[in-house]
């Protein structure tokens, strides 16, 4: 079953000025998006990022190319296998909606999507 990217790109109903547009069912759904190049060391970052009380205890979290709880760890190993062990630590990818636009079960399955398809 085509996802809600697949059906942008066959409507080729794709916008990019500070934001994204996403289809819903009935309707047009404007996300903006930022991707942070952050320095610092990644086990930080992913702290912040799955802190239980922004995600509802990790209910609306996911993880692409990783193991669960050992995030940082791959991130560190594939840095070194790559020999870019200095510079940008990790992205931090951020995609926003208006408040009450779309379910948080929704804004992850976008979210899902997004990162499959920019970063496979």
């Amino acid at each position: 079953m085509p996802g809600i990217l697949h059906e942008l790109k066959q409507r080729q109903i794709r916008r990019s000025f500070r934001g994204r547009l996403f289809l819903s069912a009935k309707k047009v759904i404007l996300a903006v998006t930022k991707i942070l190049a952050r320095k610092g060391n990644p086990a930080d970052g992913i702290r912040y990022i799955l802190n239980g009380k922004k995600t509802q205890g990790q209910i609306f979290t996911a993880r692409l190319n990783c193991d669960p709880g050992r995030e940082a760890r791959q991130m560190r190993d594939t840095k070194e296998a790559t020999g870019k062990t200095g510079g940008v630590g990790y992205y931090h990818m951020i995609l926003s909606f208006k408040p009450g636009e779309i379910t948080p079960e929704k804004a992850l399955e976008i979210a899902k999507e997004f990162a499959e398809e920019h970063l496979p």
